[in-house]
């Protein structure tokens, strides 16, 4: 058992999982709210730790699920645009700063913004290569291109949308229903209450992937605009009463459990495939 700490653990579980040893890595989060309470740390109480919540917890042990090398490569890739993605975001933001503050344009501030623009040209031209990659490595794998077609026939999820889910749920392999997916990504609510004293709102937790949450919004708000069934289901959301964050989650998670339908009865997405979805388990 070990914890998650991003790629560098990950090594270590492909090699030991290569010699038919049982791996199970465990949120790190998961393992520190379950320690009780520790006033010291160093490796060794961490490592006997770890340890003593692994014999406890025994029977919730999932095994280690490696990813392919192709879905290494994508995750690899679709984190790279994302960094390039934020650069381009700051050079505008500086550009806009700048104008915004300086009172005077002379010289300095001419070659400042002409400098920022041309970075900007460099990153785009740098984003649309690192898709182009993307597209090819997803075009060269069966697995990866069936899902792929999947998740882009539904209005909404693009390329940047449906390689990150792909890339973070290692194919889809990772969970096993659209709700546990739903709740990593931060889509489903929960509420607190204790006695009568603590009754909170019904609302999502920030412990999520905020990355895929970001690109799921993306998708979700181009569905609205674009898709006529999800602006009828959001408008009639929002003539209800409902908040339109809370209107917006809503079509998140719809999407969501559309896309888990589609990968799980491999199929592309229709404009009425959940009344032929209902029709089917009405007839089984």
């Amino acid at each position: 058992c070990c914890e998650t700490t991003g790629g560098y653990d990950l090594k270590l579980c492909d090699y030991l999982h290569a010699r038919n040893l049982f791996i199970w890595r465990e949120n790190a989060i998961q393992m520190k709210r379950s320690m009780g309470l520790r006033r010291g740390k160093n490796d060794a109480a961490d490592a006997w730790a770890i340890a003593e919540y692994a014999l406890r917890h025994v029977d919730k042990a999932v095994l280690f699920n490696p990813m392919s090398p192709e879905v290494k490569e994508l995750k690899t890739l679709v984190n790279y645009r994302n960094v390039l993605v934020q650069k381009k975001t700051a050079a505008k933001v500086r550009i806009t700063e700048i104008e915004a503050t300086m009172v005077k344009k002379h010289h300095a501030l001419k070659f400042i913004i002409s400098d920022a623009k041309k970075e900007i040209r460099g990153l785009e031209k740098r984003i649309k290569q690192c898709e182009d990659e993307i597209k090819q490595l997803i075009e060269e794998s069966a697995e990866l291109k069936k899902n792929y077609e999947h998740a882009t026939s539904i209005t909404g999820i693009g390329l940047v949308n449906a390689a990150a889910l792909i890339a973070y749920t290692n194919n889809f392999t990772n969970f096993q229903t659209a709700n546990e997916l739903a709740t990593y990504m931060g889509l489903a609510a929960f509420r607190v209450q204790s006695g009568t004293s603590v009754d909170r709102a019904v609302k999502v937790n920030y412990y999520a992937n905020r990355q895929l949450k970001s690109y799921i919004t993306q998708a979700a708000e181009c569905a609205i605009r674009h898709d006529s069934r999800m602006a009828t289901y959001y408008a009639r959301l929002i003539a209800k009463g409902k908040h339109k964050g809370i209107a917006l989650n809503n079509v998140k998670n719809k999407l969501v459990h559309i896309l888990f339908s589609l990968v799980k009865h491999d199929c592309d997405y229709e404009t009425n495939h959940e009344d032929k979805l209902n029709f089917k388990k009405k007839r089984a």
